[in-house]
């Protein structure tokens, strides 16, 4: 037993005794091996060597200032210049106070640098977009053509293992020059690291930049953190990929959150997750503007957009988006954009991008799948007081060129769809159970609208029982058919206006079954009143010179057709109005007005005919020669008991009226009634406010006894007269002449005759 014990104890102080031999052996080997190694590697040598392996990684000129080897602590250069490539302005890519980098010893031995772990110290990258897109970092991320096989070593040259254990960059600037879009930025205080960096396998990263800069005299503060990890594909770009985990960025009190993939960088698919906090009014007045204008676009005019959705209210409520965008083919790419916007919103937009040497063209179509309009309203401050209720759903499809400011964007088609939807608009308008389609193409050069069911009120006047099929083509309105029910009246329109702004002509057809005469000229005036506010008091004077002097400078050419089945008003009551105009020419003062109008109505009755001196200036127009009539009441040639009828039961009223350079030729007005007939022609001039008519009325029957010259050929009463003079106050003359008993029909007959002649129709 005590034998073994000794054996044992023998043993181990041999164990012991070669140990310590071995440590003094290492330690001997290792100071050996240090002394051989600084003579070996001195900054002479490790000069040119990081100089040519710097140089060929960035395609640039490289300048050190100074270089030295720590046995302890590895490779330190201090003053490191990566200077810029001709073809890009600037005098810097790249600039370090201090690089540090640990190297793998044994590695380095065998003349390979290999290293564990690089640090760079307050370093300065410039990042330059010239203004044909292209950024200079663009030939440092390439590879060498030919693909991936070395090229022969340089002298002072080692080969170098793209893998590095740890990498840091402390307390760098990144700084930013967009010549495209006309921009600089700088980042400071970027700080990144990265753990296992090797061009053969996945590594991880992250990072945290802060930033204050102004954008366009908006100073505006940032700060943003990434956690990721990425893959070099062992240089095959196509195996590479990058992706980011959790990205935060914060400004201007907003914080933002997303998750980002990219793979294969020659042809790249980036798949996104982001989240977007609430935007409002702080949003839109600040930073926003400057970030997205478009190139070549004015700061002021960037911040009129936004600043109109500031005044009305917009807020968008925090959103949540899914991006894909994947390469179809070298030169397109996909994408796709699932977006959901607060509760009420989801949307999803498709779109292809092509991209060249001198263009980046794309075309994006967004869907609204059907949505409650009533949440909506809470989509802008103050948004529930207009009411909104029913479903709406949509498409837009925009396109454009982010290379050209001129053609940034511009919207292809698209199609709003409504199911019963109410809410106000415009403060003063309505829609009021509305199912209907808006439609539109061509950057809003053609529109089509059709609504099927429901109400509007606009200007206080409401319009129910709507149908509409209306398109826009190139700046003209088409109504191919209006139907609506307008206080009284069920009305039935189509039309065309050509030109909207402004409008150079309206062609009007319609129908209606009852109208209120009274109620519609009061509805149009306050319609009127409303569109064009008055700037000036009323217009006083005589009555033809406000007449005149009523119409705007400038207004479109009219023609039409209007069918009335009745007419009601204070004075009068007909059936079956007909007009036809065609005018031209019309402004101010009446001075250039051309064309025709025809007018007629009847059965009716007219209920108290002086009293239309008085009423609308328009309708005193129509019947001027019929108020005329009365006129005779006041001569003492007739007695009160042989004076005309106040009321009057007709079977038919009838005007034509030519247009020429303001002055109305009445060519030809016809009264047919029961106990009265009456035919005038003659001219109203309007801007010399001159009047000239001939005026042929006759009695069916007689009331009392008459003088000769006022009765015809066959003893009826009957008198021939003109109203002459100043329009404003004309005079009437008497024809004192027996009138032939066929005198009216006649005129009447000679009148159409050389109407048709006049139209090319013979007699």
């Amino acid at each position: 037993m005590r034998r073994s014990v000794r054996t044992a104890a023998r043993l181990l102080r041999y164990a012991l005794r070669f140990c310590a031999f071995l440590v003094l052996l290492a330690v001997a080997v290792a100071a050996a091996f240090a002394a051989m190694i600084r003579a070996f590697i001195t900054p002479e040598n490790l000069r040119p060597i990081l100089i040519n392996q710097l140089q060929e990684a960035f395609h640039r000129p490289v300048e050190i200032q100074d270089v030295r080897f720590l046995l302890t602590q590895g490779i330190r250069v201090r003053g490191l210049r990566v200077l810029e490539s001709p073809d890009f302005p600037g005098a810097e890519f790249l600039s370090s106070e201090v690089v540090l980098a640990k190297y793998n010893w044994l590695a380095l031995l065998r003349r390979r640098l290999e290293l564990n772990e690089l640090r760079l110290v307050r370093p300065r990258i410039e990042l330059v977009r010239r203004a044909d897109g292209r950024w200079n970092i663009a030939d440092v991320l390439a590879r060498p053509e030919g693909g991936t096989a070395a090229s022969p070593l340089a002298p002072g040259r080692l080969p170098v293992t793209l893998a590095v254990d740890e990498m840091e960059v402390d307390h760098g600037v990144v700084a930013v020059r967009d010549l495209l879009r006309r921009r600089a930025h700088e980042f400071r205080e970027f700080n990144f690291w990265v753990e296992g960096f090797d061009s053969s396998r996945p590594f991880t990263f992250s990072g945290a930049c802060e930033n204050s800069s102004e954008f366009e005299g908006v100073s505006i503060r940032t700060r943003s953190s990434w956690v990721g990890s990425a893959s070099l594909g062992r240089m095959h770009w196509e195996d590479a990929y990058l992706s980011i985990e959790k990205f935060r960025g914060e400004a201007g009190g907003k914080t933002a959150t997303a998750s980002v993939r990219l793979e294969d960088f020659t042809a790249p698919r980036i798949k996104a997750s982001i989240h977007v906090p609430r935007l409002s009014r702080e949003v839109w007045t600040g930073f926003l503007p400057a970030v997205l204008k478009a190139p070549g676009e004015s700061a002021a005019s960037a911040k009129l957009g936004f600043q109109q959705l500031a005044s009305w209210g917009v807020v968008v409520p925090a959103s949540d988006w899914k991006i894909d965008l994947a390469p179809e083919t070298t030169a397109e790419t996909r994408l796709s954009v699932w977006g959901r916007v607060g509760n009420p919103l989801s949307l999803r937009l498709q779109g292809v991008m092509h991209f060249s040497s001198s263009t980046a063209r794309y075309r994006v179509t967004a869907t609204l799948p059907q949505a409650r309009l009533g949440p909506i309203g809470g989509l802008w401050q103050g948004g529930s007081r207009h009411g909104l209720d029913g479903d709406i759903s949509g498409r837009l499809s925009v396109y454009g060129d982010l290379r050209d400011p001129a053609a940034l964007w511009r919207i292809g088609d698209f199609s709003i769809q409504t199911r019963g939807a109410w809410g106000r608009f415009l403060e003063r308008h309505r829609l009021m159970g509305i199912d209907g389609t808006l439609k539109g193409s061509d950057d809003m050069q053609n529109l089509s609208l059709a609504i099927s069911r429901g109400a509007v009120e606009i200007y206080g006047e409401k319009f129910s029982e709507l149908g509409i099929q209306a398109k826009v083509r190139q700046k003209d309105l088409e109504i191919e058919h209006l139907l609506a029910v307008w206080g009284a009246s069920r009305v039935k329109l189509q039309g065309k206006i050509q030109g909207l702004d402004p409008s150079r002509a309206v062609v009007l057809d319609g129908t209606a079954d009852r109208l209120k005469l009274d109620e519609a000229i009061a509805s149009v005036s306050r319609i009127v009143s409303q569109i064009r506010p008055q700037s000036e008091p009323p217009r006083t004077g005589p009555w033809a010179r406000v007449f005149r002097t009523s119409f705007p400078k400038t207004f479109p050419a009219l023609s039409g057709r209007l069918e009335v089945g009745e007419v009601v008003y204070p004075n009068f009551q007909t059936f079956k109005l007909e007009g036809k105009w065609n005018l031209r020419g019309i402004s101010t003062g009446l001075h250039k007005v051309n064309g025709s109008i025809r007018v007629g109505f009847g059965p009716g009755k007219v209920f108290d005919i002086p009293s239309l001196e008085k009423e609308n200036k328009i309708l005193r127009v129509v019947f001027l020669p019929f108020v005329f009539m009365h006129k005779l009441n006041n001569m003492t040639v007739i007695s009160l008991n042989t004076a005309y009828p106040k009321t009057i039961d007709f079977n038919r009223i009838y005007g034509e009226y030519t247009l020429k350079q303001g002055v109305v030729g009445v060519d030809l007005f016809h009264v047919d009634s029961g106990p009265l007939l009456a035919y005038a022609d003659g001219i109203v001039d309007f801007p010399a406010e001159q009047v000239q008519l001939h005026i042929l009325t006759r009695l069916n029957r007689s009331r009392g006894s008459l003088p000769e010259y006022l009765t015809d050929q066959k003893g009826r009463p009957s008198i021939g007269f003109f109203v002459e003079g100043n329009l404003n106050h004309p005079d009437l003359r008497l024809e004192y002449r027996k009138m032939e008993e066929d005198a009216i029909e006649n005129s009447l007959r000679e009148a159409l005759q050389k109407r048709r002649a006049t139209q090319g129709g013979g007699t």
